[in-house]
């Protein structure tokens, strides 16, 4: 697959969008086929859960590598791998997986004071620590 985050599950979902056909926006051009991707990705997560399997969302991967390896048409561009298996008993989510930001550095009213660039980097690497 390209990656290490393939779990050793047996089936590995790939996720594309057809990039002739998928919207873009009239205003600047930007093909949300990665959005609707996106949502469908999200959907297929939900579905693996209720018939009590697990997954997880990959994005971590070289999509050139992928649409070579699996021969796939030029305008199908890939954007997520779903492998699909039974939990181990120890399985975990990620040490990250429940911290957040606080919600005043991320959610503001009526102004974009305080918002500064780079600083979710910053946050991240407070994240990790």
């Amino acid at each position: 697959m390209g990656n290490n985050f393939h779990f050793n599950a047996p089936p590995v979902l790939l996720v594309c969008y057809d990039s002739t056909v998928s919207w873009k926006r009239p205003y600047d051009k930007v093909d949300m086929g990665v959005v609707d991707a996106s949502i469908v990705t999200t959907h297929m997560i939900l579905q693996v859960t209720n018939l009590g399997l697990g997954s997880t969302w990959v994005g971590h991967f070289n999509a050139d590598i992928i649409k070579k390896n699996l021969e796939l048409p030029e305008y199908l561009v890939p954007v997520a791998l779903l492998p699909i298996g039974y939990l181990r008993s120890d399985s975990a989510p990620h040490q990250l997986h429940g911290k957040r930001y606080d919600i005043n550095d991320t959610v503001f009213f009526n102004s974009f004071e305080g918002i500064t660039q780079g600083k979710n980097d910053e946050g991240q690497r407070d994240l990790l620590k």
